[in-house]
């Protein structure tokens, strides 16, 4: 080896070498420019819009003898990125005498075509998705092979679509600040709605503007309901000692409600945030309103014994006494729906039984063919209204249980 030759080679490389990092240092430099100026130009389309209109072109050929009368010929067509979700706003009456429901579309068009002063149809129809389920594949079993750790082959199912945004028929309708479109809030009429077995349409009885706009979500009313709702109070001090306020409503409208975002009001104020679940016109919901500080409820454990009994085939035995105390300061009567719960066995050995309950379980038979066979414990009572100038009421409800298994049997652990 020539050493002075290695040396050169060895310079000549390192050499390269640096015209090559500084080639990157330029180049990397180039790139932070540019991504800047991208950014800037994307920050200045969010802040106009899209302002572009869609052309579309197409030729419609329409046979018709030579006398023939004028006809008029509608084209219908569908367009990406136009879609809608309802929202609510629930409000309770302050002395629970009613309920409304402000039904809301709120409307997202990104299509290019800016719907100026249009009929606008919202529809739950989704014709983009496929009209057929997927495929099922059968699926096979065989002897697995002898090499070690070799999978079988299995023939699994198409997975199906995902699902999609609901889609529109004919054009939108909503506010828009920027041309001084109509304005939803004085939309006072309901929309006509139509059921069509599988989907259900809504048409708002008004002309409305929606701008074809990157950012800006554009609300309108669909119709305001009235519901006559029935309210129960309901308790369940061992999760959550705090009484909350229900309402069951059914759905006496003709018009579907999707599942969607609902914030809640009780007398004028907000109580929170919930999503409404889909009810069909006839169907029966449940509406939440939030618990109520002037109902006290206290659980307690008032004893615990532990015993051996049997003479040849002693059992543990495990005692449970327990109060629920209720007190309201309501100015009228409240119905009270309070839950709790005990051991299910799910083994012969063990039993569980429940006894001097006061007062009795509810005895509806949903509750008792559903959760009462799983251990859930419910009572229906009423509690009485405050008087003036005096504490509130106290109402009780004691029941026990006792747990039986063979001496010295480990079980998993239970809550008290």
């Amino acid at each position: 080896i020539d050493p002075a030759k290695l040396k050169l080679q060895i310079d000549s490389i390192a050499s390269q070498r640096d015209e090559i990092a500084a080639k990157l240092l330029l180049i990397d430099e180039e790139l932070r420019r540019g991504e800047g100026r991208r950014q800037a130009l994307a920050a200045k389309v969010v802040a106009i819009g899209s302002s572009s209109r869609t052309q579309r072109t197409g030729v419609v050929v329409v046979a018709m003898p030579s006398d023939a009368a004028p006809i008029d010929v509608s084209l219908t067509y569908l367009v990406n990125n136009a879609t809608w979700r309802p929202t609510y706003s629930i409000r309770a009456a302050a002395d629970l005498t009613g309920l409304q429901i402000d039904y809301d579309a709120t409307i997202l068009q990104k299509s290019g075509e800016p719907w100026n002063d249009v009929r606008l149809t919202l529809s739950t129809a989704q014709p983009t998705r496929a009209a057929e389920p997927a495929t099922l594949e059968p699926i096979s079993v065989d002897v697995a092979p002898a090499e070690y750790g070799k999978s079988l082959s299995v023939a699994e199912s198409a997975a199906p679509p995902k699902p999609m945004s609901s889609g529109f028929t004919g054009a939108a309708g909503a506010f828009s600040p920027r041309s001084g479109e109509k304005d939803a809030a004085d939309a006072s009429r309901a929309a006509e709605v139509v059921q069509n077995g599988i989907a259900a349409s809504f048409t708002l009885p008004r002309t409305v503007s929606v701008s074809s706009d990157m950012q800006r979500e554009q609300k309108t009313r669909i119709t305001t309901i009235d519901f006559k709702p029935t309210y129960t109070y309901v308790t369940r001090p061992a999760v959550d000692p705090q009484a909350f306020l229900r309402g069951l409503c059914r759905n006496d409208s003709g018009f579907q409600l999707l599942s969607g975002v609902a914030r809640v009001f009780l007398g004028g104020e907000s109580v929170g945030i919930t999503t409404l679940p889909d009810v069909a016109p006839g169907t029966d919901v449940e509406l939440w309103f939030g618990a109520d500080k002037r109902i006290a409820v206290e659980r307690q454990l008032i004893a615990k014994n532990t015993s051996t009994s049997g003479l040849l085939s002693k059992s543990d035995d495990v005692v449970w006494q327990y109060r629920i105390d209720l007190r309201s300061a309501l100015p009228t009567q409240a119905s009270m729906e309070v839950w709790d719960r005990m051991p299910v066995s799910r083994n012969e050995k063990i039993s569980v039984k429940l006894s001097d309950v006061s007062p009795g379980l509810a005895i509806d038979k949903k509750y008792e063919a559903n959760e009462k066979t799983k251990g859930l414990l419910k009572w229906s009572l009423n509690l009485p209204p405050r008087v003036a100038g005096m504490p509130p009421a106290l109402v009780s409800i004691h029941w026990t249980v006792t747990l039986s298994k063979p001496e010295k049997t480990l079980i998993t652990p239970l809550p008290e």
